[in-house]
């Protein structure tokens, strides 16, 4: 890629391609790539998806020569599909042995950087000057260079400006990739966190205040969480928020197992104010992701027909499945997809979350007016209202998020080893589960205790090892319109 060269350029000459593919490691690779992509006389970010449109699939050779052409030359040098492949591209070039060594968990810039690694992907946040805690990246690996250069600033008119800014129009929380979006207060997207104070007030304006780095996994009061193993420790960065107008803090927490490709989503919210709080809306996570055209892959159903894969594209019109039903249930799985167009099992950009709770949930997808998407998962808002007191808390269940750069083949292996060796439990976690039997199509509603103990020694005879009975063992129960509720043994 090449800028338009006025003799202020960030980096020598007029092609960056030929300086970042030169440069004989990561740090000088993406600090070349940053001066082209944030200069104010370089090339804005927006035209590499211009670019892309006019000749897809190729990385484009564009010059001061041919700035005002309406067809850029095209070069296929490299093939990208997407911005974030050309990202991950240069931060990743020059890849240095000692970076093997690399810790899960990198903090940087006085403590406003955080960069979370695993085997092969990376998750970056920014704390900004006015403490908005912004979400920078999400995808293939890369370094720990600071990649909010990356967000394309200017006046999208009215979009609100908080006191902060000052007479700069070009900032505001109705356009800006957040990490934890509030409500009441500029931002007109979706929230993550909804509260009413105690005077009817229901503004919720949350900025970063500190973090803590742990050496194991976090837990949750109450409710199932990966944890740690003796084979494989996880890794936790805790950061806390504190809303501007109250005495509310917000703890988000980011477990990270790097082996795994795996980084989980919890937070939790603590009231130290001197009167109640009712919580109207907590999510597990919300995350905008810039530059990207995705496709959402959910699972519907029905009784006996459960996990029908489905995908649509995820468009400026909300793309929502959940549930009110008080269990996740057979109707959608808690468990959905973004992914770029066109990705199969062997290729293609995936992003997973799965939510590790059983009861009301939604998961949602929405290209906001600058085109990014924002990604939400956690506890159904409707009918959902907690109170709390002077110094009690609210923990959401955890959301599981992982990323694939070669398909859903992998993404889904990730989520099998994960699930089996950090939420699986007791004996049979690794060893061979017995074989069983069970009653129901043999007897239905009609059995008694000479009929299961004839199944039992026929079934031991098989070398079957155990017998599941089934529904009719309590209460009277005899069809399916009475006994649902006795649990008492009808003997």
């Amino acid at each position: 890629v090449s800028a338009v060269s006025d003799g202020k350029s960030a980096f020598p000459g007029n092609n960056i391609v030929d300086h970042v593919i030169g440069a004989d490691s990561r740090a000088v690779a993406v600090q070349w790539l940053a001066g082209f992509v944030t200069a104010e006389t370089e090339i804005k970010i927006r035209k590499f998806m211009l670019w892309d449109r006019k000749c897809p699939g190729s990385f484009h050779k564009y010059t001061s020569q041919n700035e005002s052409s309406e067809k850029p030359e095209c070069h296929k040098r490299m093939r990208f599909r997407n911005i974030s492949k050309i990202i991950s591209c240069f931060a990743g070039y020059c890849k240095m042995p000692q970076e093997e060594e690399i810790m899960a968990i990198k903090v940087s810039e006085n403590g406003r950087l955080f960069t979370l690694q695993t085997k092969d992907s990376s998750y970056q946040m920014f704390a900004d000057d006015k403490n908005v805690l912004l979400h920078l990246y999400y995808g293939e690996k890369i370094g720990e260079e600071n990649l909010s250069g990356l967000i394309f600033c200017t006046d999208m008119g009215f979009a609100g400006n908080p006191e902060e800014a000052g007479p700069n129009r070009k900032y505001s929380l109705d356009a800006l990739p957040q990490e934890i979006p509030g409500s009441g207060v500029g931002d007109f997207r979706d929230d993550m966190i909804e509260i009413r104070h105690a005077d009817g007030s229901f503004a919720a304006d949350f900025r970063f205040d500190s973090f803590e780095i742990l050496d194991h996994s976090y837990a949750i009061p109450g409710m199932p969480a990966l944890y740690d193993t003796e084979e494989e420790k996880g890794e936790t960065l805790v950061i806390t928020m504190t809303e501007k107008a109250s005495d509310i803090v917000l703890k988000l927490f980011y477990g990270v197992f790097e082996k795994e490709n795996v980084i989980t989503r919890a937070a939790r919210l603590e009231n130290h104010g001197e009167t109640a709080i009712e919580l109207e809306k907590m999510l597990s996570f919300s995350m905008d992701l810039m530059y990207e055209n995705y496709e959402m892959i959910y699972f519907s159903g029905r009784h006996a027909m459960e996990r029908t894969a489905e995908r649509i594209p995820v468009q400026h019109a909300k793309v929502e499945i959940g549930s009110t039903r008080g269990t996740s249930s057979h109707h959608y799985n808690p468990a959905v997809i973004l992914c770029e167009e066109g990705a199969g099992e062997t290729h293609g950009s995936c992003i997973g979350a799965c939510l590790v709770y059983s009861g009301n949930f939604v998961a949602a997808a929405q290209k906001d007016q600058k085109n990014q998407t924002r990604f939400q998962m956690g506890i159904h808002p409707t009918n959902f209202c907690f109170h709390l007191e002077k110094g009690e808390a609210f923990d959401t269940p955890q959301a599981i998020l992982s990323y694939s750069g070669t398909g859903l083949t992998k993404l889904s292996q990730q989520y099998h080893e994960i699930i089996r060796e950090h939420i699986c439990r007791g004996a049979y976690k690794h060893a061979k589960r017995p074989i069983l039997i069970n009653n129901w199509e043999a007897t239905y509603f009609n059995f008694n205790e000479e009929k299961i103990l004839k199944i039992a020694e026929q079934a031991q005879k098989l070398g079957i090892e155990m017998l599941v009975l089934d529904d009719g063992w309590f209460g009277k129960r005899e069809d399916d319109n009475s006994g649902l509720g006795d649990w008492f043994v009808n003997e």
